[in-house]
């Protein structure tokens, strides 16, 4: 069920820049796990200058709004955050 798997990276990469950042990549959504799956989210690297870049552009695609945009497996996300 790659659909699943693509909204599992996304929820992954959401805790991952919200730990990072120390804040959510989303502002003023009430609901958020429709804002997750929907939503921009805030660019890590204008929260925090320390991030790697090839880190926070992984995040930026696996918080893609777009779902043809993200990572389509749990393990094609991994082998690129292992390479950054």
């Amino acid at each position: 069920m790659v659909d699943g798997e693509i909204a599992r990276n996304k929820m992954a990469a959401f805790v991952a820049h919200a730990l990072l950042a120390g804040l959510a990549p989303l502002d003023g959504e009430l609901d958020l796990l429709k804002a997750i799956g929907r939503s921009e989210h805030a660019p890590l690297g204008g929260l925090r200058n320390d991030v790697p870049e090839a880190l926070a552009a992984t995040l930026a695609r696996a918080l893609s709004a777009e779902p043809s945009e993200r990572y389509a497996t749990t393990g094609e996300l991994r082998c690129k955050r292992q390479a950054t």
